[in-house]
């Protein structure tokens, strides 16, 4: 068994938490993203290095560099997310309702995460 590589934010302290290295005994999926006390919420390793080999996780936010059909490069703001439907981690252009698989960038750059709104809680 392969096991997950978790990054976790403490919703209380409003801050990373690093490293986090157990759960406690608590069995999670790739679907589960708040930890059963309520406080933590996870982040799941996309398996994936970035052009500077930092690791990315999903909610991380990220320069993606693609090239067009006319030979030059085109630098875009996206997200990346985990998508169940395709069992992939996907790269969500911010402001446009476009993504791509993250093999499908040639550069990826991690600047910083976003998390999503947990019942106001972030």
């Amino acid at each position: 068994m392969k096991l997950l590589k978790i990054r976790a934010y403490d919703i209380e302290e409003k801050r990373m938490i690093q490293p986090y290295a157990t759960l406690d005994g608590v069995d999670l999926s790739l679907n589960d993203r708040l930890h059963p006390s309520g406080k933590i919420f996870l982040m799941f390793f996309s398996g994936k290095l970035d052009s500077d080999k930092k690791e990315m996780y999903e909610y991380d936010t990220v320069i993606a560099y693609t090239n067009t059909e006319f030979g030059s490069v085109m630098k875009e703001d996206g997200i990346i997310l985990y998508n169940e439907n395709l069992a992939a981690f996907i790269v969500s252009i911010k402001g446009k309702d476009r993504w791509d698989y993250l093999s499908n960038f040639f550069r990826l750059e991690v600047n910083g995460y976003e998390l999503p709104k947990l019942n106001d809680r972030i």
